[in-house]
């Protein structure tokens, strides 16, 4: 499906996590800091249903702030030149002098995604529906928090 869209897998994968799986598209992302545990979370959700989607999560390495993606910036990068994504930064008010950045689908991205989404496998949206339901609307702390007790292995400095 990605090449007949003109996309990459991975830009697939992402304009369907920003999308979301509910009958309601997300459209925002609040944080880069959520994108990446978001697109985390999936990989994890599909290595343990057993499918090799999952090997999404072999593409994070670990860092102060839990696991992060090692193709997230470019990536959004190039959506944002296709047009698909909307980055907005804004000043970070935990770490003063730094950015904060937040991700929505322009209406050409909802338009994709949605094509993407009706599309995916059964087993692939099951795992994003789990996203958006326990990883999604956590707060930047809880979910810090989340990510830490059951990925250890992905936090820096322990």
């Amino acid at each position: 499906m990605a090449k007949q869209l003109g996309l990459s897998p991975e830009q697939l994968t992402f304009l369907a996590t920003l999308r979301g799986a509910g009958s309601r598209p997300k459209r925002l992302i609040p944080t880069r800091f959520h994108y990446h545990k978001e697109l985390f979370y999936l990989g994890a959700y599909l290595r343990a249903a057993g499918r090799e989607q999952g090997a999404i999560i072999d593409q994070f390495r670990p860092d102060w702030h839990g696991p992060t993606s090692v193709h997230l910036i470019p990536l959004t990068n190039r959506l944002e030149e296709m047009g698909l994504v909307g980055i907005e930064s804004y000043p970070s008010r935990s770490e003063p002098g730094n950015a904060g950045f937040r991700y929505t689908l322009s209406p050409k991205g909802v338009e994709m995604a949605e094509k993407i989404v009706r599309n995916l496998p059964t087993f692939f949206k099951e795992a994003m529906v789990r996203v958006d339901s326990e990883v999604h609307p956590l707060s930047l702390r809880k979910l810090e928090d989340k990510v830490h007790s059951e990925f250890p292995e992905f936090w820096l400095g322990l």
